[in-house]
């Protein structure tokens, strides 16, 4: 899915039909990918003793500024690749 993200986005300076299609699907898996990075950041900050302030922090910034859902993003690409949450998870996942 890394794979489409970077070729949507290459193929989103295409005229027309393609450069639209391009970034619809673009936008699509980016939004799929900052979803996974914010569930990153959930995972990691669990038991932390300021995870709340990380992920206020976090929020407020991806609501009012762009560079930091980019920055999302990547960690959500990073941990489709690398599979961050189960990697360095503090404490395991609460029992439901």
């Amino acid at each position: 899915m890394g794979a489409v993200l970077v070729l949507s986005f290459a193929c989103t300076f295409a005229p027309f039909p393609l450069g639209t299609a391009s970034l619809v699907l673009m936008g699509a898996s980016a939004m799929a990918f900052t979803m996974t990075g914010l569930a990153a950041v959930h995972v990691l900050t669990l038991g932390h003793p300021s995870r709340i302030a990380i992920l206020v922090g976090v929020y407020v910034a991806g609501f009012v500024f762009q560079f930091p859902v980019l920055m999302i993003v990547a960690l959500g690409v990073a941990d489709s690749i690398f599979d961050l949450r189960t990697r360095f998870r503090r404490v395991p996942p609460p029992k439901i």
